[in-house]
């Protein structure tokens, strides 16, 4: 899902970095390279909610959305405790991504 979701954004001109758990994605969000998060709440290692809490001690304003094959009632109250932008049930119709993006800024030029 990551690589095919972040050839898809690059195909559009969004310029992507990619992380393959929830470490490598607060390590990004420390480097300060990162304008938007997409991430699934199940990673290798700390989950999404987890994550969520790490990147926002360094970066408290940076919108991150959320996505999950879980059906949302049973995330209710973790996501009721987070200031998420966006909350994606999978599976995720691109064009629902697409306007998440567009909503906060659109492609890099």
């Amino acid at each position: 899902m990551v690589e095919t979701l972040g050839d898809i954004l690059e195909a559009l001109r969004y310029r992507v970095s990619r992380a393959s758990s929830g470490e490598d994605a607060v390590a990004l969000v420390g480097a300060g390279a990162v304008d938007v998060v997409l991430m699934d709440v199940v990673m290798p290692g700390m989950n999404g909610f987890e994550a969520l809490q790490a990147m926002r001690a360094v970066a408290p304003n940076l919108p991150v959305a959320m996505m999950t094959a879980f059906p949302r009632h049973a995330l209710a109250e973790q996501m009721r405790r987070t200031d998420l932008a966006a909350f994606f049930t999978k599976p995720v119709e691109i064009d629902t991504i697409l306007s998440f993006l567009a909503g906060i800024g659109g492609p890099a030029a």
